[in-house]
């Protein structure tokens, strides 16, 4: 198995696209054809290697949490439709509206506002006193008012 030595033979930017996109630090090693102990070692021995991992994990992430704000508050996709009208293939493109996911709602609010949003009863302030339900509700209104129904 060949070996990558040093900055020299590191492609960087692939390194940081495939962090990006969700690879694992094995997944990488795999890449680069060297050991997981290679990629430990190299995290800790060179700076530049460890700041691309970190960006791109970085990027992983915030694609994540993008996802996870659309699916809580509503987003609009264009979708295509296909049927067969006098044997001809027709092709629709649209805009499809997903509404808001109440789950979605609550893993975001209990993670961003765990004071009010939590439903252990010793961390929740006095005054909240929320059921599942009127939880769920609560957030509904909240989407609502600020024009995301």
């Amino acid at each position: 198995m060949g070996r990558t030595r040093g900055d020299k033979n590191l492609d960087y930017g692939t390194i940081e696209r495939m962090m990006a996109v969700g690879c694992t630090d094995a997944q990488v090693s795999a890449a680069l054809n060297v050991s997981l102990d290679t990629i430990t070692n190299w995290k800790n021995e060179n700076d530049k290697f460890l700041a691309t991992l970190k960006r791109g994990k970085e990027a992983a992430d915030d694609a994540v949490e993008r996802s996870l704000w659309e699916r809580a508050n509503g987003w609009k996709g264009i979708e295509t439709h296909f049927c067969v009208i006098n044997n001809e293939l027709i092709k629709t493109e649209y805009v499809k509206y997903y509404p808001p996911d109440p789950t979605s709602m609550i893993f975001w609010l209990k993670n961003r506002r765990r004071q009010n949003w939590t439903q252990n009863p010793e961390q929740r302030p006095e005054t909240s006193s929320l059921t599942k339900e009127e939880m769920a509700n609560k957030i509904m209104s909240v989407i609502k008012a600020n024009g995301f129904h």
